[in-house]
């Protein structure tokens, strides 16, 4: 039994004491004549195919946007890569530049000091000299030829 008010199906024991005034209460079979072929069956299964059409383009869509997101990634992984290289490749460039430019300028100051040292070297060489020569007319010349040699070599 199907109870049109209530819109349940009622057993026939529910009909006397739930149902009783109830006018709509027609047995299930009635009720259930033509259903398999009523609009409402109709619209709901239109319903469900557009629906499910949807979620396929839905779905289609959301894969496709996630292939993009991944080429992008690699994009832009490549680019940070390149951008990587290049900064490297330019500091490689100025290591290089600056450190024949501080070849070149220790090349130079070496060579300054090392004719700094050749003319020290010179200087001590002959103040040696100087000294031993002063030693030996110290102690061989008179204090007259002492003083005409300082004399000389002040000239």
């Amino acid at each position: 039994m199907y109870c049109k008010i209530h819109a349940v199906a009622v057993c026939l024991g529910c009909v006397p004491s739930l149902h009783r005034t109830c006018s709509g209460v027609i047995p299930l079979d009635k009720a259930a004549e033509n259903t398999k072929h009523s609009t409402a069956l109709a619209d709901l299964e239109d319903t469900l195919t557009r629906t499910l059409q949807n979620l396929e383009q839905i779905i289609n869509d959301r894969e496709s946007a996630m292939k993009n997101f991944e080429d992008q990634k690699q994009t832009i992984k490549n680019t940070i890569n390149d951008t990587q290289a290049r900064i490297l490749k330019t500091l490689d460039d100025l290591e290089h530049k600056l450190l024949l430019e501080l070849d070149t300028k220790y090349g130079n100051c070496k060579s300054e000091v090392n004719k700094l040292l050749i003319g020290m070297n010179n200087s001590k060489r002959d103040l040696c000299c100087l000294r031993e020569q002063t030693a030996q007319l110290k102690s061989f010349a008179s204090d007259v030829q002492f003083f005409l040699e300082r004399v000389r070599s002040m000239k």
